[in-house]
């Protein structure tokens, strides 16, 4: 729920609810709400929210969403990376992360890690191959791929291309 200044919340048994709101009732009513309330056996947390801007946004229920707005901005990407070592040999079962970064970024530096946000993580199979197929929001048009590997370079910036990342780590 969104809290601003102009919404008052109240939380509280349903006994002390009753007893605090009875005083905005006029004199008819309360002998009417005295004689029907019965304190609860258990004590169960309510929460009254007043809104008093009515501008301002309550529930989900309440949002103005354009009539152009598409929940299909996502795309399917294939994800087809080899390692191996300098001798060609395979590197099997390491672990390879990959993230997702901004697109404008034309080499890596760690400078950069607040920027890049953990997609999926995955090993290599006894070939040094992972192969995927993920789900991505639909903006995302670069990836870093980092191998769980020391003695070669390990951390590789590739763009998304015809739905497809390919990479040989060498």
């Amino acid at each position: 729920m969104k809290m601003t200044k102009s919404t008052l919340l109240m939380i509280g048994t349903v006994g002390c609810l009753s007893a605090c709101f009875s005083s905005f009732l006029p004199d008819s009513e309360k002998s009417d709400q005295a004689q029907a309330n019965n304190p609860p056996q258990t004590e169960e947390a309510v929460v009254v929210a007043v809104q008093t801007n009515p501008n301002e946004t309550m529930t989900s229920l309440d949002l103005n969403v354009s009539p152009k707005f598409m929940f299909n901005n996502v795309q399917m990407v294939d994800f087809t990376i080899e390692a191996v070592d300098g001798h060609n040999n395979a590197l099997n079962d390491r672990f390879i992360s990959v993230f997702s970064v901004p697109e404008n970024l034309t080499f890596w530096s760690d400078e950069f890690a607040g920027d890049a946000h953990l997609i999926f993580k995955a090993k290599t199979d006894a070939t040094g191959q992972l192969s995927r197929q993920v789900e991505l929001p639909g903006e995302v048009k670069q990836v870093l791929l980092v191998l769980s590997y020391i003695g070669q370079k390990n951390k590789e910036l590739v763009n998304i291309n015809q739905g497809g990342v390919s990479h040989r780590f060498k």
